[in-house]
């Protein structure tokens, strides 16, 4: 599937990058990134159910919140995303997708995702980056990014580089006080966080 993926997306101006990762340049500090999975687990043997995960990484953003979190994580700068959903919700009956593929069908799903890329998941993306509020709120939904420190670190970031550096703090103090009573390593992140990232909020220019 991966393999299947390369030469449709290259044609609509995606550039492969890790084995089922993708990338393209969106508009200024934007960048967009797909990346292919693949689940087998639930699946006929030799065969799967993939789906394409769809990112907008705001580039001046997300250095700073792996700084932040103190990620070691090397990802080539592209793999730490601001905004994540999946192509099903943006297709015109918005819902989970996912395709069968079997050594047959690769192909022809390449093909359907790449179109759905071209259609759907690339014009969500110009029109996030045309809108920072749109950004927000999309950062704001994206579960996956939210259930850790990196997702209201990337808020607050977002905020002070939008010129609007104390309304990011207020947003981690919100976030602190709903995870007050939580003693989890979540939440120790969020707080450690917090802390780094008051320090980088007062270096600023204002």
């Amino acid at each position: 599937m991966e393999q299947a993926l390369r030469e449709p997306m290259q044609a609509i101006g995606w550039r492969p990058r890790a084995a089922g990762w993708f990338t393209r340049s969106i508009a200024p500090e934007y960048t967009g990134v797909l990346a292919a999975s693949v689940a087998s687990r639930y699946a006929a043997a030799g065969t799967g159910h993939a789906t394409l995960f769809v990112h907008l990484r705001r580039d001046d953003v997300q250095p700073v919140v792996r700084e932040l979190l103190q990620s070691t994580y090397q990802d080539g700068g592209y793999r730490s995303t601001s905004a994540v959903t999946s192509i099903g919700y943006l297709m015109p009956a918005p819902t989970w997708r996912s395709w069968l593929v079997t050594p047959e069908t690769a192909a022809p799903v390449a093909a359907e995702l790449a179109a759905a890329t071209r259609d759907h998941a690339q014009p969500y993306l110009e029109r996030l980056a045309a809108d920072p509020e749109r950004v927000l709120q999309a950062v704001k939904s994206s579960g996956t990014i939210m259930a850790s420190a990196a997702g209201p670190c990337t808020v607050a970031v977002l905020l002070a580089r939008l010129g609007r550096p104390d309304e990011g703090w207020a947003f981690i103090q919100q976030h602190l006080s709903s995870i007050s009573s939580r003693t989890d390593p979540a939440a120790q992140d969020s707080r450690q966080m917090a802390d780094r990232l008051r320090h980088w909020l007062d270096r600023l220019p204002r």
